[in-house]
């Protein structure tokens, strides 16, 4: 059953309490009650207000780069629910009438009014000024996958597609989710590199042994299939001798303890336990001779920079910023804090540690656009322009080291 969390739970007995209330109330107490007959009333005009709503929530969050504030969306609530009330009245319930449809006119014009609604909404599309830069803006926010698309969705082959390795003995293991693929791009630009690289990568899989993350509508077996193909990624790894050194980058949010997970199978486990298993892999690889480096996520605001700067470009309003760029002040608070987290597993394992910030926000001032081209695609991964333009100055490459060396393993703390 997809869920947020494993079932049952508060849904299941949210929708057993309204049950119980239900036959509770059939003595006729329920039925006549003041906040029934509103509930009861609105529940009329839901269908309404549903096609209403969601239009005005959306407008919203453009002009607020997806973060409208509460006080608006309380107001759209209102608002969807007034307007929602008059075109129950005068649209919804007249159109199911047969006598609406008597009269000629209306007959014809409420078509018309359609077809005229469709074709204005159509005409920028027909232009071939907004087309083209459509087609830019789409060229530039396109998924960001690494070496090939098959490579964000390895899920559980043992070994990776000839396409996700960039030479036939590579030494540099990429491993992690998205944040690991939106590396590549920038990797592949260093000569010294590019021939070297082993992507290991899947899509919303944290490099986490026996971890995945309780997404909404994520089934059971899609989290089995993450552990399953972390596990296998440590033992391909380690058998791996030309493997000289292993990138692990990711969003790394599991470590925090704001986003549910399974460990072990278990849905109790602490986020202090996710650490353990880090460094447990990481000193793992050490002792199969690998030189690890650990990546922090890229960081970002707390609204989309993607979005900022499409609008900016195209000259449309925006009510949540005054300027694309951001300072480190305005980084998301989750990246500082897995950031945290990283540096000390870092220091407690040996392993080096980059931050991606340095080159993301030199002298304080994060950057959105460099020369034209846009950073991110979305709210945290880099655009492949981004990611070409950035890596390289990130000081992974230094991290890696030219040319490659293998260092042994450091002793136990």
């Amino acid at each position: 059953m997809a869920s947020d969390h494993i079932q049952p739970g508060w849904p299941a007995i949210a929708v057993c309490a309204a049950t119980a209330l239900i036959l509770l109330g059939r003595d006729g107490w329920l039925p006549g009650n003041l906040v029934t007959m509103a509930t009861a009333r609105i529940g009329d005009w839901s269908y309404s207000i549903d096609l209403i709503h969601w239009p005005l929530l959306w407008f919203a969050g453009l002009v607020y780069l997806g973060n409208p504030p509460l006080w608006l969306k309380c107001a759209l609530l209102l608002v969807s629910i007034g307007l929602g009330w008059l075109q129950y009245r005068h649209v919804e319930q007249p159109l199911r009438h047969a006598e609406f449809w008597a009269q000629r006119g209306r007959a014809i014009a409420v078509p018309v009014i359609m077809l005229a609604a469709i074709a204005a909404a159509s005409l920028p599309m027909m232009i071939g000024g907004p087309q083209a830069r459509g087609a830019e803006l789409a060229h530039e926010l396109r998924p960001n996958r690494g070496l090939a698309n098959d490579c964000g969705e390895l899920g559980n082959r043992r070994q990776p597609a000839e396409a996700c390795r960039s030479g036939q003995a590579p030494r540099i293991a990429i491993w992690g989710d998205s944040f690991a693929m939106h590396l590549l791009p920038g990797l592949l630009a260093e000569p010294g590199i590019a021939n070297s690289l082993l992507q290991v990568t899947r899509s919303a899989c944290a490099p986490i042994p026996g971890a995945a993350e309780l997404r909404p509508g994520y089934y059971r077996i899609a989290m089995d299939n993450c552990v399953e193909f972390t596990d296998s990624v440590l033992d391909q790894l380690g058998a791996v001798e030309a493997v000289d050194v292993v990138v692990i980058s990711s969003r790394f949010r599991l470590l925090t303890g704001d986003t549910p997970f399974l460990l072990g199978g278990r849905t109790d486990a602490r986020p202090e336990e996710l650490v353990a298993a880090v460094e447990a892999a990481i000193r793992r690889l050490q002792a199969s001779g690998k030189r690890v480096i650990l990546v922090s996520p890229v960081p970002h605001p707390t609204f989309n920079p993607a979005e900022c700067e499409v609008r900016q470009r195209e000259g449309l309003p925006n009510l949540s910023v005054k300027s694309c760029a951001f300072t480190l002040q305005d980084i998301h608070p989750q990246v500082l804090r897995v950031s945290e987290l990283l540096d000390e597993v870092a220091r407690r394992t040996g392993a080096r540690f980059v931050q991606l910030d340095k080159a993301v926000c030199p002298e304080g001032i994060c950057r959105t656009a460099i020369d034209g081209k846009l950073v991110f695609r979305d709210r945290s991964h880099l655009s492949v322009a981004g990611s070409r333009r950035l890596v390289p100055h990130s000081g992974l490459i230094k991290a890696i080291g030219l040319p490659l060396t293998v260092n042994p393993p450091p002793a136990n703390r």
